[in-house]
């Protein structure tokens, strides 16, 4: 799913990714396990195109982050540490933007928000305005959006960060359904050793 070979990425005089290798086998759990300014969130932005490296080469599915950004893209489903979902919209909203965004129209679209708010348990909140929600929720409509267009390979940035232990055992029920049902590559950051614990590799 993922193979970057010497990864790396400068902001001026600033070093904040050395030179990273990475392998993340089809369908496996990878942990990126580290303190704050270790490199974790900027390895994921690289992978996820939404920066170009100073130095080495990064391949999502065979393709080549740098110069095939948008078939990179169309494999990915990411979730980072702010959540991304518009606070004015409803949940609903959010997500039918995000299913558009994906390219995803009519029958296929309604099915697909449908089944993201089953999959989080926000049915009941679908019409709620997205910043009434508790953090929790919050993140889960986040973790929604990510997995909403089925993708191969999620990059999730400290995906439980700031959850109560009922919502984050939630969430790896989700990630751990969605590995077991669609073979999905799961990428994810966190500062919780237990939570590198049922990894296939930590790095």
């Amino acid at each position: 799913a993922i193979q970057a070979d010497g990864l790396g990425r400068d902001y001026g005089e600033v070093r904040a990714l050395e030179g990273l290798d990475l392998h993340v086998p089809r369908g496996s759990l990878v942990g990126l396990l580290g303190p704050n300014g270790a490199g974790k969130t900027t390895a994921m932005l690289l992978l996820a195109t939404l920066l170009r490296p100073s130095r080495g080469v990064a391949r999502v599915f065979g393709h080549d982050c740098a110069s095939e950004p948008t078939a990179v893209r169309r494999r990915l489903g990411l979730a980072f540490h702010e959540a991304s979902i518009d606070g004015l919209l409803t949940v609903e909203e959010n997500l039918y933007f995000a299913a558009r965004l994906a390219g995803l129209g009519g029958a296929t679209a309604n099915q697909a928000v449908r089944d993201a708010l089953a999959r989080t348990g926000l049915e009941g909140r679908a019409k709620q305005p997205a910043r009434q929600l508790s953090a929790g929720w919050r993140r889960l409509a986040d973790i929604a959006r990510a997995t909403l267009p089925s993708p191969d390979l999620l990059i999730l940035d400290e995906p439980t960060v700031g959850l109560d232990p009922e919502h984050r055992e939630q969430t790896w029920q989700l990630l751990e359904t969605e590995r077991r049902t669609r073979h999905t590559s799961i990428l994810f950051s966190t500062h919780y050793l237990a939570e590198a614990e049922s990894c296939d590799h930590v790095v």
